[in-house]
């Protein structure tokens, strides 16, 4: 198809060049009263404009036949495709067992629960078997050292639940760089 197309654009081309020529060369004619030499060479230019008219037409032809057929090979692999996707679903479907499979999820949400009931009673018995008593009063001394050491006075003893601040240094000059201070000391976290 290709072929033939490009085969049809040249002699286009070849013909649009024989118009060319042939209309001066009627012109000459007319202009020295050779009226029976110009009516012929008027005739060959009717022919080759009805030959110009042709071939595109041709051409035209020729471009929607080459569409055509890339459709149809493009609806052919399209089936052929969907020919295999269906093969395929309907082997799955076959082979697919719902009732089993919801069986297989029950009984998995089953066992993930007793594992996390395990795991709850495994972390509370842990916590019970390596606690050390007075967690809070070890927090309450760390903190209060780090505000001492950033010159923050404190009135927490055990006890009491806040921290209150009394006096502030001069030294820091707003709560970003308190913030960040006390992150350096507890170490980032």
């Amino acid at each position: 198809m290709k072929k033939a197309t490009r085969d049809l654009e040249k002699e286009i081309r070849k013909l649009e060049m024989d118009e060319r020529r042939l209309e001066p060369k009627i012109k000459a004619a007319a202009k020295k009263g050779q009226m029976a030499a110009a009516r012929i060479q008027a005739k060959d230019l009717v022919r080759t404009r009805r030959y110009i008219t042709n071939c595109t037409r041709m051409k035209a032809q020729l471009g929607a036949i080459s569409m055509r057929i890339a459709t149809v090979r493009s609806t052919e692999q399209l089936t052929s495709v969907m020919g295999g996707a269906t093969s395929v679903i309907a082997a799955m479907n076959s082979g697919m067992n719902i009732h089993q499979v919801q069986q297989q999820m029950r009984q998995f949400m089953r066992e993930n629960e007793k594992m996390e009931m395990k795991q709850e009673m495994m972390d509370d018995a842990m916590e019970d078997a390596f606690a050390e008593g007075d967690e809070e009063g070890e927090m309450d001394k760390i903190v209060d050292g780090v505000l001492t050491e950033l010159g923050i006075e404190t009135e927490t003893k055990l006890g009491e639940v806040g921290v209150t601040p009394v006096a502030t240094s001069t030294a820091i000059a707003d709560d970003g760089d308190l913030l960040k201070e006390v992150d350096a000391l507890l170490g980032g976290k």
